[in-house]
């Protein structure tokens, strides 16, 4: 039977987490935001997104087989999150999450003080399938000793594409990516034509590899018509064989 799969992710070991408390509960915003979309309801799956069912073997065998393994199953690693932009693209983005009540991510380390810019929130993940099978990857976001909502998703693979649907207030936002391999890398490009009008203007592109770090992703995020550009950086280390 369905059930808030939230419940029974393990706590990470690293000590920022002890005093956190979860599953995250929020305000009354998040509880409506969480009644109409469903989210955490479902059956525990370990298995998000087969890459062999959205690239061809040339391509795929050029990718890392540990990008392949994380996003068979990312429940296996921790992943930290980062965020560059300026002022105004940073307060903008503050203000997005503010009426989605997902996905803040605040700028504060700017590389001021010798350090790599690089915030290192940690994110914690819920895998799971829906009633019609569809499967989810909710992600969490510890800012201030308190977890926040940080994406709640939906995510599924096409030949050469990554559909990932965000759903906000009950309503589905579909992000259509062209999948594609650059220097080993798996490369997500925004299709505008094929999602959200929402996204119309946007210019996004995820860039996964590995790096001294673990599993690396660079993410550039644009609206290039109103000044606007936000780029994010997810670590992930595996946890688990």
């Amino acid at each position: 039977m369905p059930h808030d799969v939230r419940s029974n992710v393990g706590v990470s070991n690293d000590e920022s987490h002890h005093e956190a408390r979860w599953p995250p509960r929020g305000g009354a915003l998040d509880r409506l935001a969480r009644w109409l979309e469903g989210g955490g309801d479902g059956v525990e799956t370990d298995r998000l997104l087969d890459l062999s069912t959205v690239l061809a073997a040339p391509a795929l065998d050029a990718i890392h087989p540990e990008v392949t393994r994380f996003y068979l199953d990312p429940g296996r690693y921790r992943m930290r999150a980062g965020v560059h932009a300026s002022r105004f693209s940073g307060a903008l983005l503050d203000l997005l999450a503010l009426v989605s009540r997902q996905g803040r991510l605040p700028d504060r380390d700017r590389g001021d003080e010798g350090g790599d810019g690089f915030e290192g929130y940690p994110v914690r993940q819920v895998l799971y399938r829906d009633a019609r099978g569809r499967t989810h990857w909710d992600r969490y976001i510890l800012i201030d000793r308190t977890w926040q909502r940080f994406f709640i998703a939906r995510l599924e693979g096409q030949s050469s594409h990554v559909v990932e649907t965000f759903v906000v207030y009950g309503i589905p936002f579909a992000l259509t990516f062209r999948a594609s391999v650059e220097d080993d890398d798996l490369v997500l490009s925004l299709v505008p034509k094929w999602s959200s009008p929402m996204s119309w203007f946007a210019r996004v592109v995820y860039r996964t590899g590995i790096s001294e770090h673990g599993v690396h992703t660079r993410g550039d995020f644009r609206v290039p018509i109103v000044g606007f550009r936000v780029r994010t950086e997810f670590r992930a280390s595996r946890t688990e064989p």
